[in-house]
């Protein structure tokens, strides 16, 4: 299943700056990140991260 997370601060971690708008995972793997609209037909389901902060594992 593949799940998108959105509409929190996302870091990339490739600078400490970078963020996207969303994160595309299926089975604990990175599929895609960046702008919510360009993954959001992908998505089995959507995980409104409600402003939380995300990090790569």
């Amino acid at each position: 299943m593949k799940i998108l997370y959105y509409n929190g601060n996302i870091y990339t971690m490739k600078r400490p700056e970078d963020k996207v708008q969303a994160v595309l995972v299926e089975n604990g793997i990175i599929l895609g990140a960046g702008i919510f609209s360009d993954f959001r037909h992908e998505a089995d389901k959507l995980v409104d991260l409600e402003g939380a902060t995300m990090l790569p594992d």
